[in-house]
């Protein structure tokens, strides 16, 4: 409950120099319907970020594969300041691959509607709430796999930090699970997460090599992390859409629901499309 509280007085408070006071009727409000780009950055190293995606794991024939995005749905901007509202979808499965054959492991299904707030040029604030259901898939149930069930709702907090100049951003919130269910309930548990992106080298107009890392703290496993570490070369796309292909380290607790708080350590390469 704390956390709802916190969450919404801070929301109410930033959406105070929206609202038209009478002193200000000069004062120009500007409402888009479906803007053509985000006023947040994507979370490049978290491994389970909304995007388009394929990664190779180097020591095994699978693939990990994603479909999904972020979709600015409004935006009313003021000033500087800029109040933006998207929806996110996206789906994460495993396929692994022997003798010419195929055998998809899991799905794992993502929604979230997402509340973002540019406060200037460097800082902005992410908050809104969500829901995944993670499973197994025909074929595993089929090669005789026990499944679990893993099912999280969820709210949102994030403050971010972006420098154009400095070709860099970090981010760190909060993700309260006010209903958390596998084979315990987990329901009231957080997870704290923390990340970075820097672009140090840029050549011609669009192309750069860079480096990410992205840390969650998982409360319900006495704060154990989830790390995964990015790198490799992006180029920007239009409307602040990137291209990227990269190396991936991951480490600690499986983002798979299936295989939950099973230790991993494991590296990939990847394309990666960001929408």
């Amino acid at each position: 409950m704390r956390y709802k509280i916190i969450a919404f007085v801070f929301f109410s408070f930033s959406i105070i120099p929206f609202v038209k006071s009478q002193d200000s009727c000069d004062l120009k409000y500007n409402f888009q319907l479906l803007p053509q780009s985000h006023i947040v950055q994507l979370y490049t190293a978290d491994s389970r970020a909304h995007r388009l995606s394929v990664q190779k794991p180097i020591n095994s024939r699978g693939y990990i594969g994603s479909m999904g995005g972020i979709f600015p749905v409004a935006s009313l901007s003021h000033l500087n300041k800029i109040l933006q509202f998207s929806v996110a979808s996206s789906a994460y499965l495993t396929l692994n691959r022997w003798d010419n054959k195929g055998q998809v492991v899991n799905v794992d299904f993502f929604v979230d509607l997402l509340f973002d707030i540019q406060l200037d040029k460097n800082f902005s604030v992410r908050s809104g709430g969500g829901h995944t259901s993670q499973h197994l898939s025909d074929d595993a149930l089929s090669a005789g796999m026990i499944q679990i069930n893993y099912v999280r709702d969820y709210y949102l907090l994030f403050f971010n930090y972006s420098s154009n100049k400095k070709q860099f951003y970090a981010y760190g919130g909060i993700t309260y699970n006010h209903n958390f269910k596998t084979y315990v309930d987990y329901s009231g548990q957080s997870i704290i997460q923390l990340g970075f992106e820097h672009s140090p080298v840029k050549w011609l107009k669009n192309n750069y090599l860079y480096y990410a890392f992205d840390l969650k703290l998982r409360e319900e496993s006495n704060f154990a992390t989830s790390n995964n570490l990015q790198i490799g070369y992006k180029y920007a796309l239009p409307m602040k859409h990137t291209a990227r292909f990269a190396y991936n380290y991951f480490t600690g607790i499986s983002e798979v629901g299936q295989t939950y708080k099973a230790i991993n350590d494991f590296t990939t390469l990847g394309f990666y499309f960001d929408f």
